[in-house]
């Protein structure tokens, strides 16, 4: 039984297969306060505030679009986010957001 999600009968077998892939994963998880890190699987994460995620990239799309398109991108999830990502990825544009 899905634990995350609920989706159809037919899309449990590749969901339940992510879910046991990520508990897996993060049950890998080393704190290290005293030197600030974070390392989940041996990687190193970093810890980002929602907040602040959210506001540096609603700026970023308000510098680039206007604060209209942002607003619209980020709350109404209309075909503009599928023209801003067509060309953030055309041109070589958006190479350096990866």
């Amino acid at each position: 039984m899905l634990r995350s999600v609920r989706v159809p009968a037919a899309f449990e077998p590749p969901f339940a297969r992510a879910e046991t892939f990520v508990e897996k994963l993060f049950s890998d998880l080393e704190r290290s306060p005293e030197k600030g890190t974070i390392h989940v699987g041996g990687d190193r994460y970093v810890m980002v505030r929602a907040e602040s995620l959210y506001l540096s990239w609603f700026d970023a799309l308000s510098d680039s679009f206007g604060e209209e398109a942002a607003r619209e991108f980020i709350y109404k999830r209309s075909g503009l986010r599928k023209k801003l990502i067509i060309f953030s990825g055309s041109d070589g544009v958006g190479s350096d957001l990866q």
